[in-house]
């Protein structure tokens, strides 16, 4: 597009998605954009686009890694892994793809599309002539057999005896074997390009199929954190209530070599901010459910269930409160009990099964079973509370292996200690009930710690002391903003705001490389950052000190923190901050980078406290449950004694972000933006405005944003002479250009076309908005390969080629009328001509005299004639007398 804005990106992607051929993906610089299409794409992702991708991008050659051939290649998610694998082998240089998106938009489908492809990635360059047109070879029995063209060059990614057994082996039935020579040890020519097919041949060797243990081991892991991580809102089916760094662990050897070889050796998955609110609570209004695996556990055989426990029997969701009924039983295709099959098949390749197996289970089981407690007013202290359920109390306890006093006294006392002394104080309804919640979110969360550290111990690289080449895949919540906004939408815009600021020096620093190449100054690049945002955020008085020191204060409340909020921040960060007449006390708002934001506060000190009570921690001790106990001790041992001095929730995750932006910045990024089309996930419909404010929150818009203030549109030069060649003026013709002496190159020609053709729109800018108007190209810049306009030029030499266009147009179709009236006359004088000569032949002696109307006139002038001879005889006679 040579018009890089808004609406052209919006509407290029409405053409693409509503078009016949559906193309989800789109290509904005180095950006890839993709459009969840709701649908299934017959081809998209077969084995023979992997191959072209991975054929072009990857396995070229080093001669043409800088010069990808984009133009033959439609916009894919496979050019995103391609780039990454190739700069990891070739550049060593670490990467990482950040996948963002709402929910909804396809994120978690585009993680595993990218870890399919990096995970099957071929270790050698198929053969790109093998495809081409067959080559003929003369052989002894002068016969010509078609064969498969040997290559040019070698492949330079090793394991090339393989491919010499295999072409041996392919041909060892042709006796044309010894005239070719398939390897020589002289350095091979240096192949162009431009003969290069990249077709995949017919027949492939089974070598590059190759897929072994630790490839079938990462990709085994997905079932298992959809089903513990994964969830249905609203928006999607199969969305991801956590955010994932899985990073690739690839062994390079011979790096910077003619035949550097690269081999998938493991995969670490680091997980942050799971929506362990979700466990207790979801809208089942919506239709809402809470993690997958407990209604795969609900749909399991009875058999399953029986082994698990008997509880489990003749249950279904509605029969556990925090599960709860839902009409959807079927996600992506696969119904519960399919999935059931899949998630232990996963979790058996991960070692998980036994006893072990059995313990998961009943850890879940146990979670469920903490919803059906109902608390009630103790009758003999009104500020105290009883379990009501009686026999959903006895399950527990058996499930737990304890008593059911240690219940009690866990969910409904609370134990406070001061130096020596302890008192117990009882806890009413409502307290007990939070209690309860509390405990079952706390488990979990630590079952699915430990199921992401088991995935790791599997997939993890079994080389001690081996340095791995890393591609990272980030799989992060998307900027969300909703009618409420709470805690939950604080920490997930925030870690956006993080990402916004790396991806804003990404894209600065690509303008600044793109520049120093073409040689243009760095001084015109301005762009602006969202620091401020950030600085209201982390800042030394920004929020989330605010509400740690809010929760540590005695009495701490959501009220307070906002309070403080306002008081406390500085000058510099008001600007981002804002309230309104209409907020009430526990409201505030943030300008964040994609859009104004309001949040409430309510639950903020609760939910950044996340402390679990001691006496609810001592009754998961006492439970029989070996794996319970295990995930708590080994968590207990990691955190600090004293709740004083204990980091809170936000602030674990603000050190986890920076850890996890510390990795990102040392790895060469590459961004893929995920878009929702619709709210209503209706396949071939886009909504523009839902779309346009996904692109903003993106940072594509921002992208524009900061090409825009320098020069936002660049076109290459021989396009600007084949475009805008006639827009010379008439004394200055195109051929004494293109013939003065001096002018050799593009770029001097380009020069004088330009000088020639912005005279006019010099003219009509005020001196004003021009940047040293009289300096020669003030209004554009010469690279080494293109032409940088600045913002209203090109659209000025458009709108004067429209123009004469215009006037060419109204010419032509003059000249095109007057030639056809001329015909028209012409013919109608042809006409006429033919219909005169036909009526005088009519009148000719050639007709005979019977049918001739006009027989009767030629008697009297016969007479006359005759009469006249006679006398003119007479008067001669006369004159001789």
């Amino acid at each position: 597009l040579p018009f890089l804005n808004e609406a052209s990106i919006l509407y290029n992607l409405k053409e693409r998605y509503e078009g016949e051929e559906v193309t989800p993906y789109t290509r904005v610089g180095d950006i890839i954009i993709s459009v969840n299409p709701y649908k299934w794409i017959k081809g998209l992702y077969s084995p023979q686009t992997r191959k072209r991708y991975s054929n072009q991008l990857v396995w070229r050659g080093k001669s043409n890694y800088n010069k990808p051939l984009y133009d033959n290649l439609p916009p894919h998610i496979y050019e995103a892994s391609s780039k990454a694998f190739k700069g990891l082998v070739i550049d060593g240089e670490n990467q990482s793809i950040l996948v963002s998106g709402e929910s909804g938009a396809g994120k978690t489908v585009c993680v595993k599309i990218l870890m399919s492809h990096l995970a099957t990635f071929e270790t050698r360059e198929e053969p790109p002539d093998a495809a081409s047109t067959p080559a003929k070879t003369a052989i002894t029995s002068s016969k010509e057999v078609d064969i498969v063209a040997v290559p040019k060059t070698l492949p330079w990614f090793g394991m090339m005896q393989d491919v010499t057994k295999w072409f041996t082996t392919h041909f060892l039935s042709c006796q044309c074997l010894p005239q070719i020579a398939l390897f020589s040890d002289t350095v091979p020519p240096k192949s162009n390009s431009h003969d290069m097919d990249y077709d995949l041949p017919s027949e492939i060797p089974s070598e590059v199929h190759v897929t072994n243990e630790i490839t079938e081991k990462v990709l085994e892991t997905n079932p298992v954190l959809e089903a513990f991580g994964n969830a249905k809102t609203y928006r999607n089916d199969n969305s991801s209530r956590f955010s994932k760094y899985i990073q690739l662990q690839f062994d390079v050897k011979y790096r910077n070599t003619g035949s550097p070889t690269c081999k998938l050796a493991g995969s670490c998955c680091k997980t942050y901010l799971l929506e362990k609110s979700r466990v207790t609570c979801h809208d089942i209004i919506s239709d809402e459910r809470t993690f997958h695996i407990f209604y795969q556990l609900l749909a399991a055989p009875d058999k399953d269930k029986e082994d698990i426990w008997s509880g489990l029997l003749n249950a279904d969701a509605s029969s556990f409160r925090y599960v709860g009924h839902t009409s959807t039983h079927v996600i992506e295709g696969l119904t519960e009990a399919e999935r059931w099959v899949r998630t232990v098949a996963a979790l058996n390749v991960m070692g998980i099964g036994g006893d072990l197996y059995l313990d998961l289970m009943r850890s879940l089981c146990i979670v469920m079973q903490l919803g059906n407690l109902i608390f009630g007013t103790d009758p003999n202290n009104d500020d105290g509370s009883v379990i009501v359920a009686d026999d959903e109390l006895t399950k527990l306890a058996h499930l737990m292996g304890v008593t059911t006093e240690d219940i009690v006294h866990a969910l409904t006392l609370r134990t406070y200690t001061a130096v020596d002394d302890e008192c117990t104080v009882p806890l009413n309804a409502q307290a007990a009930e939070e209690t309860c919640a509390a405990l079952a979110k706390h488990l979990y969360v630590s079952i699915f710690n430990w199921i992401v550290k088991s995935v790791n111990d599997v997939t993890s690289a079994s080389h001690p002391g081996t340095e791995h080449g890393i591609i990272g895949l980030l799989d992060l919540f998307g900027f969300e903003t909703f009618e409420v906004n709470h805690f939950e939408q604080l920490c997930i815009n925030y870690a956006n705001e993080k990402l916004q600021q790396k991806f804003t020096y990404d894209t600065f620093v690509s303008v600044k490389a793109e520049y120093e190449v073409e040689g243009i100054d760095m001084c015109e690049v301005k762009y602006s950052d969202n620091s401020d945002a950030l600085q209201l955020i982390e800042g030394p008085l920004g929020l989330i000190n605010l509400l740690s020191e809010e929760c540590i204060r005695p009495k701490g409340s959501d009220k307070g923190f906002v309070n403080k909020i306002y008081r406390n921040t500085d000058k510099n960060s008001r600007t981002c901050l804002f309230q309104k007449r209409q907020f009430r006390n526990c409201q505030f708002g943030i300008d964040h980078y994609a859009g104004p934001v309001v949040y409430n506060s309510e639950m903020f000190v609760l939910k950044n406290i996340d402390a679990l009570p001691q006496d609810a921690l001592h009754l998961v001790f006492k439970s029989s449950n070996q794996l319970i106990q295990n995930i708590m001790t080994l968590k207990t041992s990691e955190k600090r004694t004293s709740i004083v001095v204990a980091q809170t929730v936000v602030q674990k995750f603000r050190n986890q972000l920076n850890t996890l932006m510390g990795e990102i910045a040392n790895t060469k990024t590459t961004y893929v933006r995920c878009i929702s089309p619709n709210m209503h996930k209706i396949p071939g419909r886009m909504d523009l405005k839902y779309v346009l404010v996904q692109l903003r929150s993106a940072g594509v818009v921002s992208a524009i944003a900061m090409s825009r203030k320098s020069f936002p549109n660049r076109l290459q030069y021989a396009h600007i002479l084949d475009r805008f060649h006639h827009l010379i003026k008439k004394q200055m013709r195109t051929d004494d250009i293109l013939n003065k002496p001096g002018i050799n190159d593009d770029k001097a020609k380009v020069t004088l076309f330009l000088d020639s053709i912005l005279m006019k729109y010099k003219s009509l800018v005020p001196r004003d908005d021009t940047n040293n108007d009289n300096e020669k190209g003030a209004h554009y810049k010469c690279g080494a390969t293109k032409v940088y306009f600045r913002p209203g030029v090109l659209e000025f030499m458009e709108h004067e080629r429209l123009q004469i266009h215009d006037q060419c147009a109204t010419r032509i179709q003059s000249l095109a009328r007057r030639q056809s009236a001329m015909i028209k006359y012409r013919n109608y004088r042809q006409m006429k001509s033919l219909s005169v000569n036909r009526h005088r032949r009519a009148h000719s002696g050639s007709s005979s005299s019977r049918d001739n109307p006009y027989r009767f006139l030629r008697l009297p002038v016969l007479l006359c004639k005759k009469l006249a001879r006679r006398k003119i005889s007479a008067r001669k006679c006369v004159g001789v007398l």
